[in-house]
C-alpha cells in the first residue's frame, strides 16, 4: 500500500493530487546464477545463492484513489500519468525498505534448499550442503 503525490507540471512546488494505490513486488534471482561447488573428499556441497533483486513492480489499477488538490486535474487522462507515480512510488520505497529485500533473500534462501536436499539425501545421505550469500567469504 502507498500513497504517491503528484505534483504541478508547470509549478512543481505545488501539488495537483495524491493517490492511493496497492502494488505487488515481484523479488527474486535468476536460478542459472546460482554458485555450485562439490568437495568430493569433505562430501561438502556449497551453493552460492545470487543476492535478489526487484523484477518488477505490480500496480493494481483498481485500488487507485485519489484525493484532487487541483480539480482540474481530474479528467480522463489522470489513471495513466497517476500510474506512472504509483509505479515510481512503489518502486522508490521498495528499493528503500532492506527489510522487504531480506525478507526475500531469507525465502530464497529457504526454497533454494528445499528444492536441492531431498535430492542430495536421496542420492548419498553423507553429502552436507552449505548455503552461502553471493559476496560472502
Amino acid at each position: 500500500n502507498g500513497i504517491a503525490t503528484v505534483m504541478n507540471e508547470n509549478k512543481p512546488e505545488k501539488v495537483d493530487y495524491y493517490v492511493s494505490y496497492e502494488a505487488r513486488i515481484l523479488v527474486g534471482f535468476d536460478f542459472q546464477d546460482i554458485g555450485v561447488h562439490l568437495n568430493e573428499s569433505d562430501k561438502l556441497i556449497t551453493l552460492t545463492i545470487p543476492k535478489v533483486k526487484i523484477n518488477d513492480i505490480d500496480v493494481d489499477f483498481s485500488s487507485m484513489d485519489f484525493i484532487f488538490i487541483n480539480d482540474r486535474m481530474n479528467d480522463s487522462t489522470v489513471t495513466e500519468k497517476a500510474y506512472k507515480a504509483c509505479k515510481a512510488d512503489a518502486t522508490r520505497e521498495a528499493a528503500e525498505d532492506q527489510a522487504v529485500l531480506e525478507f526475500a533473500q531469507e525465502a530464497a534462501n529457504n526454497f533454494v534448499d528445499a528444492l536441492i536436499r531431498p535430492f542430495v539425501e536421496q542420492m548419498d545421505s553423507g553429502y552436507k550442503i552449505v548455503l552461502k550469500q553471493e559476496g560472502q567469504v
